[in-house]
């Protein structure tokens, strides 16, 4: 599991500044919707929903490409002792990490979903 989001965030390394881009776009665009908006009804409108659901996924993006990118997969036949209990122990926080990764991918999918319904 892990390799799979370690391989997928090298791959999208070059990208990491894209993401920011687009997430300084999407708040002015928010900003400029809800400050400069004519009517208060305009302000409800979808345009404003998919911007919040398009900046929760760059994050949940940004966050994997920051996290993944820099885990490295490191042989351990060369440890002793205490070093293996290390690596297994650090082994066991990313495993979890990725657990926690996928259950908030889930959660962001689902609201996805139910927002794309309205």
């Amino acid at each position: 599991m892990n390799t799979y989001l370690t391989k997928a965030a090298v791959a999208l390394k070059p990208f990491q500044k894209l993401t920011y881009l687009l997430a300084i776009i999407l708040f002015v665009n928010i900003f400029y919707q809800l400050v400069f908006s004519s009517m208060p009804s305009e302000v409800e409108s979808h345009e404003l929903r998919l911007n919040l659901l398009v900046i929760i996924w760059v994050i949940l993006l940004n966050l994997m490409i920051q996290i993944y990118s820099s885990m490295a997969i490191a042989s351990q036949s060369h440890r002793l002792g205490l070093a293996k209990i290390k690596d297994k122990i650090y082994q066991g926080f990313l495993y979890l990490l990725s657990f926690g990764f996928i259950i908030i991918t889930m959660a962001a999918l689902i609201v996805t979903f139910k927002m794309m319904r309205l």
